[in-house]
């Protein structure tokens, strides 16, 4: 009658399905101070066990009150009414009954609480569950109810462990119903007799339902069943979320010292790449300066073939440092392009110009720059002549002998993103077809005697490849043994609308002129800058045709200026010259490969020439060239040193703490036709700047004792004048995020080590301009024989 459906040990269903929903709603268990569940045997076993004693040292108790009270309530009732259930007197007044009532309930409370302990083996709440039904049947005495259906309230007090299985109800009922026989019984033989027929009916009664009871626990039991092994389930699972969850928060930590391990081991490669990068360009530095310096004196051609190939060792070595640092870039995701606005014929042409190897092997290197294609545009200058220099080699290295052809294109006319197509055709030994993927394959060459028969490490293809996809295009080859091979690539392109910020040629008079030429490998270069200033050029492939030509153009009245002819083909116009065609009439240039040797310069001299130059003079270089022939004639042989001593003398601070890479460095540069004035270190270049500050440019070490490169910027920026003149970064290092930090300290370009006297002429140019004046020449008297 007290309302419970709790039981002791496992006879609390209704509770653990609630807690069991409780539980699986907060993700199961206690909440640890960490913010999580706990899902452990221990911590589950302990949590069942408070629960139990919850339920039967408060919430049992509770409703044992409540039903008591009822019983109290329906006792002062039957004596406010005067009768009994019977209809006769009460047999215990409800005072008597209210106050053993209240005992009961009392007891009954104070002994579960002080001594109730769910895992003894002496269950003291069963007990006092079973004591209810005494506490029932006093109830059915004092009211004179044993006879009465009122008497079923010994059925409903069995009815309510309906939850609890078909054991532990077919127990209460048969106590029930034993206790209610007894108690029958001795109310007959004490009080009062009671009619058979209604004990028995009574009885059949709380036997029925106490049948229904226990065929209705068994469906009760079978889903209390389903929902432990529900929520023990959920629990595995839970333990189990549990346990995975550890280990992935000890794989995480795991992976976060992993990571910590190799991001430290990355920044230790960095830094160790930095360091052999700075260590090897020093040294490499000056070893290429020196032999550059050195090939331009007045050598034998023995002497010249052996700085030949110790120019070509020392290339070939900062080619190999530059592509293992580019592949290293690359492979992190840390390499990227610039946006630069450059002249693409100029690239293309400088390019092709600077490819001295072809005229070591007599291999002829031709560029053709279609007309479509665009003059001036948005990109990464210094990539595009990095993959299309490594294009060039690659076909001169293979190619014994014919040409290299440099072809480039482009799509779409009117559009502002123009794709345009490079191709390097050569005639070469060619590749098979079925191997030509293999070559863009880090170090993976066609065929396995490549490596000894040519050399290379096979780093070139794979590295113009990733550099073409990062720039937005594509890179392949076409090729078949014998047939020699093409390497093509495409990018988009931004075309310019701006003018050039300057005029190269130092606004010299240059159009309308006329030059003729007899070339031995087509003067692609010369020509093609020639025409952009408006010069017209006739090139003949005979000395024959080419008297012709300049005969025809003077009957015309439109006769050539001057006459270009390669140094290898010189020996074919001097017969003319002597016998007093119309080629004598001209002014001579003599163009060649390189820096001109001594057998080339007597040559020259004896043709009568007025100018020795290479073919891969700069752009201003050849115009003030073309003036000093054209408008101001002399006497005097006009070679390379002649011109750098007739260009302006731009004023260069060159701050630079190793000896001999100021030795290269300013000789460079006063062969360039520049001032040089040398600080050794960051400090010196300071106290220079701030004595005498009217520099047009500070080239800027950055690795140096006590001021850095970086400290010396910031400084020179604070003195007068310092913030309006250039100062360009000449570092050794070469890795992801020198440049972007140079420009972020205030520096206005970058030039890394080794530095060529292409690289030093072209930051100069890029940063202060082109030459716009000229000094006289340096004269010196030169050999002339007769004609005839």
């Amino acid at each position: 009658m007290n309302g419970t459906s709790s039981g002791s040990r496992g006879g609390d269903s209704a509770g653990e399905v609630r807690d069991s929903w409780q539980l699986l709603r907060s993700v199961g268990g206690r909440r640890q101070p960490s913010g999580g569940f706990s899902f452990s045997d221990e911590d589950v076993a302990k949590r069942r066990l408070a629960r139990l004693r919850n339920v039967h040292t408060w919430q049992v108790p509770l409703f044992r009150l409540a039903g008591m009270s009822l019983l109290v309530l329906a006792c002062w009732t039957f004596e406010l009414v005067g009768s009994s259930a019977s209809g006769g007197p009460l047999l215990v007044d409800a005072a008597t009954f209210t106050a053993v009532l209240a005992l009961y309930v009392a007891v009954s409370w104070a002994t579960l609480y002080r001594f109730y302990h769910p895992d003894r083996r002496f269950d003291l709440a069963l007990t006092w569950q079973l004591a209810d039904f005494v506490a029932v049947l006093f109830f059915l005495v004092a009211v004179d109810g044993l006879g009465e259906w009122l008497a079923l309230l010994v059925a409903l007090r069995a009815s309510d462990q309906a939850d609890e299985g078909p054991a532990r109800t077919s127990l209460f009922v048969a106590v029930g119903l034993s206790l209610y026989l007894a108690t029958a019984a001795w109310f007959d033989a004490n009080v009062r007799p009671l009619p058979f027929e209604r004990i028995a009916l009574v009885a059949s009664g709380i036997l029925l339902v106490g049948c229904y009871t226990v065929l209705r626990s068994r469906s009760s039991r079978y889903l209390r069943d389903r929902t432990r092994s529900a929520v023990r389930a959920a629990r595995t699972l839970v333990r189990r979320l549990e346990e995975r969850g550890r280990e992935l928060e000890e794989q995480t930590e795991l992976l976060r010292d992993e990571r910590a391990r190799a991001e430290q081991a990355n920044a230790s490669k960095n830094t160790f790449l930095a360091n052999v990068s700075h260590e090897i360009r020093t040294p490499l530095n000056g070893i290429v300066g020196m032999v550059d310096l050195l090939y331009d004196t007045r050598i034998d051609r023995e002497q010249r073939g052996y700085l030949s190939t110790l120019r070509g060792s020392a290339q070939a070595l900062l080619t190999l440092l530059n592509d293992i640092l580019d592949l290293t870039k690359i492979e992190a995701g840390k390499l990227q392009t610039e946006r630069i606005e450059f002249s693409l014929r100029d690239l293309v042409s400088d390019v092709t110009a600077a490819s001295s190897t072809a005229a070591k092997k007599g291999v002829q290197v031709r560029s053709h720059f279609d007309p479509g294609a665009p003059e001036r545009v948005y990109g990464d200058p210094a990539r595009l002549r990095q993959v299309l220099t490594n294009l060039i080699s690659n076909a001169l290295k293979f190619t014994a002998e014919g040409s290299v052809d440099v072809r480039v294109s482009a799509r779409g006319e009117h559009a502002r993103i123009r794709r345009v197509r490079f191709e390097v055709r050569d005639t070469g030994i060619g590749i098979e077809p079925d191997k030509l993927d293999e070559v863009f394959e880090a170090f993976v060459q066609a065929d396995a005697s490549t490596t000894r028969r040519f050399g290379g490490t096979g780093l070139g293809l794979a590295i113009c490849r990733q550099l073409i996809q990062l720039m937005g295009g594509e890179l392949g080859a076409e090729s078949a043994p014998g047939e020699g091979s093409t390497f093509w690539f495409h990018v988009p392109l931004e075309v310019s609308d701006k003018r050039p910020s300057r005029d190269t040629t130092g606004s010299l008079p240059l159009r309308m002129r006329r030059v003729t030429a007899l070339t031995a490998a087509e003067p692609e270069v010369v020509e093609s800058r020639l025409r952009a200033w408006g010069v017209s050029i006739t090139v003949a492939s005979e000395a024959g045709k080419l008297s012709e030509a300049i005969e025809r153009a003077a009957d015309r009245e439109r006769p050539y200026e001057l006459l270009m002819v390669d140094a290898e083909r010189l020996a074919e116009v001097v017969p003319r010259l002597r016998a007093g065609s119309a080629l004598a009439r001209l002014p001579l240039l003599v163009l060649t490969p390189g820096p001109p040797d001594e057998d080339q310069r007597r040559r020259a001299l004896a043709a009568g020439a007025r100018g020795l130059l290479p073919r891969t003079l700069q752009e201003f270089e050849l115009a003030h060239a073309l003036r000093l022939l054209l408008d101001e004639p002399s006497e005097l042989l006009l070679d390379h040193d002649r011109l750098q001593q007739a260009m302006p003398r731009h004023r260069v601070l060159l701050v630079e703490d190793n000896r001999i890479n100021q030795q290269v460095a300013r000789r460079h540069l006063e062969k360039g036709g520049y001032e040089v004035v040398v600080a050794s270190d960051g400090r010196a270049a300071i106290e220079r700047f701030a004595e005498d500050g009217r520099f047009d440019v500070v080239l800027m070490d950055l690795q140096m004792p006590e001021i850095d490169g970086f400290e010396a910027t910031r400084r020179i920026r604070d003195l007068p004048g310092g913030a309006r003149v250039p100062i360009v970064a000449v570092t050794a290092h070469a890795l992801k995020g020198d440049r972007e930090s140079v420009l972020a300290a205030g520096l206005d370009d970058y030039l890394a080590k080794p530095i060529t006297p292409h690289d030093l002429y072209e930051v100069i140019e890029r940063n202060v301009g082109a030459p716009v004046r000229l000094e006289p020449l340096f004269e010196l008297p030169r050999r002339r024989d007769p004609p005839g």
